[in-house]
């Protein structure tokens, strides 16, 4: 076949059309009529949703004149007073006019019946480019309706217009800006690549960041889990042709409100490149992907053209140019997924084979492999096969040993959901498989379980354990190697845990942050806060599954907020206070060059300073309660077996995590009633921001018989909340004040009681901050509310609350749907309660507590001063480290340069660390061995031998409630 040249056009633009599928469909037929006419092949995407804040978004190819032709179909519409002969180009033929004309009177009808303004575009919202090349770059033509021009899953689609066309920077203006930032890197700017990590891998502007994305709908997502990276800051966009930049600045903007600014290259790479592709001063690096047949190209290869690409378009992927450029100008950025060499060519044969993504594969390392794997499934490359032909049945065997194992680890969790279903279905085809092999030897088969069995999320791990066999010996065999190695695996990772256990209970003793609650208290303004003193750690990070194949630069930039800058992340390098696997990281040029492996492990040197929590009496109330006799017979259990029911303060965490250690419920629990370090047991967890009755003990075998009772819905629970306004105490006030239902969430009001029984599936829709909300794909989810009283100087009122479900937030956002947000909880609308002898939540309080810690770190700077000053130093610094290395942490601690700025509001005491919401009572129920709940058993005897009863006492903000007016609303 000859090569023909073809041109090619970029274009898009949002404008207002119709939410009436229908009549859109006139449009989209008027395009798709004038592309066959002019036999123009690609791709149109039409946009139609209730919000009208799409457009049209298209990629086509065809021959020159054709595609002027439908250049200026769509830039010179009529005006009504204009006529057929004074708009249409006199240049074109009688022919084309007439395709024009008939172009307009279908669009005229269109936008009459959309009652909304003509889609008129100019020609420099078009981007050219010609290309040679054998046969079509699109296989056909298609124009289609969609919701959204580029899909987010409709997170985007509400943005309205106004929102979208700002932020504009020319190619000049965009030159001038990087230009600026290459030389001098500025930490009040942040440079974001918005296109696919794909798209990143071989070409990308210097010093930008990769959101890691595969898709576009990702990418709401990054920016809510960078909120605090972008915050403050200068941030500069770019992607393919502009179009994702436009809903992605918008929603930045939106997003995160104190964000200083937000830019974004104007017609994007494509743009940027026709000026600048064949300047010497070009800050472009490495190939521009696009998604029509050509694959990829470089920056020369655009210049003084306007290339193409869609933002949109599913990537056919064809060899382009190779990977060894002899143009001296040209810099390759991609680099091998197994070697590392650089190397920037997709080849379409090298697709990996779990997910189906293009990889980067040298042509030296291609004929090693059979399969590839991309980066992100690094981790399955010796477990992971499309075909299986190839494998005895010891290799297969080795391979569902392995992937057993990974099941294993991510058994529990939503978010493991997808990847879960991925290596079942590849164990139940190795299971398939081995059994072929089998039977061609005249064994017996293994028979496989069905999909749905392993995707039972708390089902998975027993079920791993009783896949069955026969007893022929190839099938004993097969048994045997799987179970001893999940016996090696399983001892192994029991010795790195009590490995683990022992040195954080060494760190704990020898740095002093093992004591009772009423140590480290400190005054600050009115208030007494907890201040543990700083000190220098370890700390030590796994590599995760998806993390290997990534480069370690990236990982430390995106999944560790602190080190997301590069100049921060190179001084901690140049200090030596970055290591892998215990070898140092001096250079981002050395961390860029490492390709994270399973069983990695990042560790890191840091100076580690607390943020103060508050012990209202200065210790924390605990409860030792026995357990029946009649559980410790059944069960077996201690004469010494019991339960420690603490009154968790608000502010204080259950457990040591993130940056809280020494300030966690357990740590001062288990100092304050002499129990030794890490042996108690959290059976069940509440808000940091939450108060009261937290479950704990220090036997196993009780922790998992409470926790089985949690998690069986059979516990009765009983919240108080202080909420805005007065609570309905009638159908008719409910019906006055409260929302209308709908087929998401209803309220029902039951009159015996006159409590509210609220039904409202509850979604993570903000990971990152922990936000939860009512959608149509969140979990069941039930309350029940009843007022106990009201205040009408305050307006508030004091309510009891049970849940009926365990949703994380369960109370707390049903309760904003109400309309009758918690006191103090900021996170869902509410308001905050002042108290007269209380600081916290004012700018007072904040300033005393933020002062309290600057005092805190001056007394420890004038302790260090004194000899001798090494053993002071050492003395608060983890076992193994240097004097130089505890000085170096030290001297770059980001809390001792600005204690605001090294932790939220929140953690400082600012809005939202505490809400009036308050864990009052819990009954436990105990079953016979082998007894469910009541209702669950034939003939629905009541299985019940005993029950417990656990209570703590009223929060500050309720205690002129009667306790005698409080009643289980279950």
């Amino acid at each position: 076949m000859t090569q023909e040249e073809k041109q090619v056009i970029l274009f898009y633009k949002y404008h207002p059309l119709s939410g009436d599928r229908k009549v859109v469909e006139e449009y989209r037929s008027a395009l798709e009529t004038l592309c066959q006419e002019l036999k123009l092949e690609g791709r149109i995407l039409v946009g139609c949703n209730e919000h009208q804040s799409e457009g049209i978004n298209g990629t086509l190819s065809g021959s020159m004149e054709n595609a002027q032709t439908f250049v200026h179909a769509m830039c010179q519409y009529p005006s009504e007073s204009a006529t057929d002969s004074t708009t249409t180009d006199t240049t074109l033929s009688t022919e084309r006019q007439s395709l024009v004309q008939t172009f307009w009177k279908q669009c005229q009808q269109f936008y009459t019946a959309a009652k909304c303004e003509p889609l008129i575009m100019t020609p420099a919202e078009f981007k050219w480019s010609s290309s040679k090349t054998e046969g079509n770059l699109f296989p056909d033509l298609n124009i289609k309706l969609v919701k959204e021009l580029i899909g987010t899953g409709g997170v985007l689609a509400s943005i309205p217009l106004d929102e979208v066309h700002q932020g504009y920077l020319t190619p000049k203006e965009w030159h001038e800006r990087i230009t600026k930032y290459k030389e001098q890197e500025q930490d009040d700017t942040v440079l974001i690549d918005c296109r696919n990590t794909k798209e990143f891998q071989i070409g990308h502007f210097p010093n930008s960041l990769d959101p890691n994305t595969t898709t576009f709908n990702q990418f709401p997502l990054w920016v809510k889990q960078h909120s605090q990276t972008l915050a403050n800051k200068k941030v500069l966009m770019y992607c393919t042709g502009g179009i994702r930049c436009e809903k992605a600045s918008a929603y930045i903007r939106r997003e995160i409100p104190n964000v200083q600014e937000v830019k974004h290259l104007k017609g994007g790479i494509h743009k940027y490149l026709d000026e600048y592709g064949k300047s010497s001063d070009c800050v472009w690096e490495g190939k521009n992907f696009v998604f029509d047949g050509r694959g990829a190209h470089k920056a020369s290869e655009t210049a003084g053209s306007s290339s193409t690409s869609n933002d949109q378009t599913s990537a056919t992927l064809a060899n382009t140019t190779s990977a060894i450029d002899t143009d001296a100008t040209y810099k390759v950025v991609g680099s091998c997924t197994y070697c590392a060499a650089p190397y920037d060519t997709f080849d379409p044969n090298c697709m990996c084979t779990v997910c189906n993504e293009p990889t980067l594969i040298c042509p030296q390392c291609q004929p090693l492999y059979n399969e590839y794997h991309c980066k992100n499934h690094q981790h399955l490359k010796n477990c992971y096969f499309s075909d299986l032909s190839k494998f005895s049945s010891e290799q297969l065997q080795d391979q569902l040993a392995d992937l057993q194992i990974m099941l294993e680890e991510i058994a529990v969790g939503r978010k493991f959901k997808q990847k879960r279903k991925t290596l079942k279905k590849q164990c139940d085809k190795i299971i398939s498989r081995v059994e072929e092999q089998q039977g061609e030897d005249g064994n017996s088969s293994i028979p496989t379980q069905s999909s749905d069995q392993i995707l039972k999320r708390r089902r998975v791990l027993t079920e791993n354990n009783q896949r069955i066999f026969s007893d022929t010996p190839a099938d004993t065999k097969n048994r045997e190697v799987i179970k001893s190695t999940k016996q090696r695996n399983n001892a192994h990772l029991q010795e790195q845990k009590e490995e683990q256990k022992q040195k954080f209970v060494r760190e704990l003793q020898s740095l002093g942050l093992f004591q009772p609650a009423s140590a480290y208290q400190r005054n600050a303004g009115t208030m007494m806060i907890r201040l543990p003193p700083p000190c220098t750690r370890v700390l030590r990070t796994n590599t995760k599954g998806k993390w290997c194949g990534k480069a370690l630069l990236s990982v430390l930039q995106t999944e560790f907020v602190e080190l997301s800058k590069n100049e921060r992340l190179a001084e901690i390098m140049q200090k030596h206070l970055l290591y892998l696997n215990d070898a140092p990281i001096t250079s981002l040029e050395q961390a860029e060059s490492i390709r994270l492996k399973n069983m990695d492990v990042i560790s890191r040197i840091t100076h580690w300073n607390e943020p103060p929590v508050r012990i209202p009496n200065g210790t924390i109330d605990v409860q030792k309660i026995s357990l029946p006799r009649t559980v410790l017979d059944e069960y077996s259990l201690e004469e010494s077996a019991a339960v420690m029911v603490c009154d968790k303060p608000s502010t204080v965490p259950v457990h040591p995590a993130g940056p809280y250690l020494a300030n966690s419920l357990t740590i001062m629990v288990e100092a304050q009633e002499g129990l030794e370090p890490k042996s108690l047991i959290p059976c069940h967890r509440i808000d940091r921001v939450t108060s009261g009755l937290t479950i704990c003990c220090t036997n196993t075998k009780v922790s998992r018989l409470i926790q089985a009772r949690i998690e069986d819905g059979s516990v009765k629970k009983q919240y108080l909340a202080m909420v805005q306004g007065q609570f309905p105490s009638s159908l008719e006030q409910l019906k006055g004040s409260g929302p209308s239902c709908t087929d998401v969430a209803q309220w029902d009001w039951k009159q015996e009681k006159k409590i509210i029984q609220v039904n409202g599936p509850i979604e993570t829709v903000d990971p990152s901050n922990g936000i939860r909300k009512i959608t149509p794909n969140g979990k069941p989810s039930s309350s029940l509310f009843q007022l106990i009283s009201y205040d009408s100087q305050t307006k508030t009122s004091i309510i009891s609350c049970c849940p009926l479900t365990g949703r994380s937030h369960q109370l707390r956002v049903h309760l904003q749907w109400l309309g009758f947000p918690i006191m103090d909880d900021i996170q869902y609308n509410g308001k905050r309660l002042l108290l007269d002898d209380d600081e916290s939540n004012t700018t007072e309080g904040y300033d005393r507590v933020v002062e309290a810690m600057q005092e805190l770190l001056k007394e420890q700077e004038e302790q260090e001063e004194q000899p001798p000053k090494e053993n002071l130093l050492l003395q608060r610094a983890a076992e193994g480290l240097t004097l130089e290395q505890v000085q170096a942490a030290v001297e770059i601690s980001s809390c001792a340069r600005d204690v605001a700025s090294a932790f939220t509001p929140s953690q400082l005491l600012q809005g939202g660390h505490s809400i009036c919401l308050h864990a009052y009572r819990y009954q436990i129920p105990f079953f016979g061995k082998g007894k469910k709940k009541k209702g669950d058993n034939e003939g629905d005897n009541d299985p019940t031998i005993a029950k417990l009863d656990l209570q703590v006492p009223l929060p500050t903000w309720g205690t002129n409630v009667d306790s005698a007016k409080i009643e289980w609303l279950k």
